[in-house]
């Protein structure tokens, strides 16, 4: 090992703890600000370089002093589903940190509209001097990491390409690097068409709600968006839970009971079923299961027990409920002699 190689191992071992916690501060602080935004994702994390890794490009790029010049010793990656999602991320980046922008790039300028290959925003930044007077920031604001922020299949093909261990590293003939490349041309078609389908959903969901806020229900067949769009219209403050675990088996039953559109459903939540519902779970609430799979399931019960247990209950999607439960049901006249669930 060389003089450098020393000088720079050393610093690694005596500055690693400082920077492995300026990370951490900055998934924090990344981290808060894409859940206030109310942004899915499908990962974030944050690493500090290995010694090996940090090693090897100080030598590869004749470093001289790694803490000014190396802007990637802590590196953060945030995969969302969607290239808008991407999109909102970058802006929550730049809204978040003070970025380097004449080290940031988005690599996609680089490719030009004539190749395709690797794609991901890279951001250097820190954390700005206002957060400096923060004690919990002290000594940190001077630091610079990289955040980079792409899609998932974005993420697929920078692992494939960039894993030196791999078979697809190095130079390859020349017919297999254009297909390679193709399959990266194919996986941003892709990505492409997700976000196309995200969008007509995201229209779907709102001409549904559209629908159901002007009573206009006979044409909207229930599925997982029709359904939640209508719970949300009437519970939506009471709900524990605005999603349908297992959607697949609480439509199926919806299906057996006799329940193909949102008319029908609407049809059984009649003002008195509605009012109970509402005020029960108003002074009980710590009590009450209020998630949409068992509203959805109680609507059909205290309209008629014996028609969803004779045809729409299946023995393996649900076979226990507590008393409160069973309470909530007979309060509202449900003979508890035709609830076949064992308790």
């Amino acid at each position: 090992m060389n003089v450098n190689n020393i000088a720079f191992s050393n610093w690694y071992d005596a500055n690693r703890a400082k920077y492995e916690y300026f990370g951490n501060s900055i998934e924090a602080i990344l981290r808060r600000g894409i859940e206030d935004e109310n942004l899915i994702i499908h990962s974030l994390n944050s690493r500090v370089k290995d010694k090996d890794s940090f090693l090897k490009k100080c030598a590869r790029k004749k470093y001289s002093d790694p803490s000014s010049q190396m802007t990637d010793f802590v590196g953060l990656r945030v995969i969302t589903y969607t290239t808008a999602d991407v999109e909102r991320a970058c802006k929550i980046v730049d809204k978040l940190f003070e970025i380097d922008t004449s080290n940031s790039q988005n690599k996609a300028d680089i490719l030009g509209a004539d190749r395709v290959g690797y794609l991901s925003h890279h951001f250097i930044v820190s954390l700005g001097s206002e957060r400096d007077k923060l004690p919990e920031y002290s000594g940190l604001c001077n630091l610079k990491a990289e955040i980079q922020v792409r899609t998932i299949l974005q993420h697929a093909w920078a692992e494939i390409e960039h894993d030196r261990e791999y078979k697809f590293s190095g130079q390859l003939p020349d017919a297999i690097y254009r297909r390679f490349h193709l399959a990266a041309g194919n996986l941003e078609m892709i990505d492409i068409e997700f976000q196309r389908l995200s969008d007509e959903i995201d229209a779907y969901k709102e001409s549904v709600k559209q629908s159901i806020e002007t009573g206009n229900l006979k044409e909207i067949r229930i599925n997982t968006v029709s359904l939640i769009e209508f719970l949300d219209n009437y519970f939506e403050e009471i709900a524990s839970e605005r999603s349908l675990d297992d959607d697949q088996e609480i439509i199926r039953e919806l299906l057996k009971f006799g329940i193909n559109t949102i008319e029908d459903i609407g049809s059984l939540l009649t003002p008195d079923l509605l009012s109970y519902i509402l005020s029960y779970y108003n002074n009980q609430r710590e009590e009450a299961e209020t998630s949409y799979t068992f509203l959805l399931r109680s609507i059909m019960i205290m309209t008629d027990a014996e028609k969803y247990f004779k045809n729409a209950w299946q023995s393996k999607s649900w076979s226990y409920e507590t008393n409160a439960t069973l309470d909530f049901w007979s309060k509202y006249g449900v003979d508890k002699e035709l609830i076949l669930i064992p308790n």
